[in-house]
């Protein structure tokens, strides 16, 4: 038998009906240029041992489960056992810095249509601004987004999505249905 083609990372065998293998990693921050984009970046390696391509979307799995879509880490980062995200799929996962999450390889659906919850304080919101905002994206219902808006960052509550249970991705033809609430000042989301 050949030597581990990665030292130290903690492979898990999930069981179910569907039997996949995941991958334990440390959390570390993202790099700036993928703030808010709703992405991470693993070990090409890693990648490519989980059958994970490059703008795959990947489930994390900490205290919570959340979607991202999947890039190698840049070549001059020598980061084995990381996976880099911004805080926001952090919080959306329930983990923080240095903590550990479970990733695997899914198929996410595309997303027929998905109400988001806003804070009042913000003018009403364009559903055509939202869809090319966040088209591409992966999003899961009790996610959080934030994303710029006028000058300022617009943060987002995902109340659930179309279908349900699973990540969807946000496409050209997602239909949004957006309303305002107090839902967000009661969860303490913030920046």
């Amino acid at each position: 038998m050949g030597s581990d083609p990665n030292p130290g990372v903690d492979f898990i065998k999930m069981t179910g009906n569907n039997s996949k293998t995941s991958v334990s990693l440390k959390v570390s921050d993202g790099y700036d240029r993928d703030l808010y984009l709703g992405r991470v970046r693993i070990n090409p390696t890693i990648m490519k041992s989980l059958d994970i391509t490059t703008g795959d979307i990947i489930q994390i799995i900490g205290n919570k489960k959340t979607a991202a879509t999947c890039l190698p880490l840049f070549t001059t980062d020598k980061q084995v056992k990381t996976i880099r995200m911004d805080p926001i799929i952090r919080k959306n996962a329930g983990i923080e810095l240095n903590q550990k999450v479970g990733i695997e390889k899914i198929h996410a659906l595309d997303a027929l249509e998905i109400t988001l919850s806003y804070d009042e304080n913000v003018s009403e919101v364009n559903e055509s601004f939202l869809r090319d905002e966040l088209e591409g994206i992966p999003v899961t219902g009790g996610d959080s987004i934030i994303m710029p808006y006028f000058g300022n960052d617009l943060l987002l509550y995902v109340v659930r999505t179309m279908p349900e249970n699973d990540p969807v991705i946000v496409t050209s033809s997602t239909v949004f249905r957006v309303e305002k609430s107090e839902f967000l000042k009661s969860r303490g989301n913030s920046k």
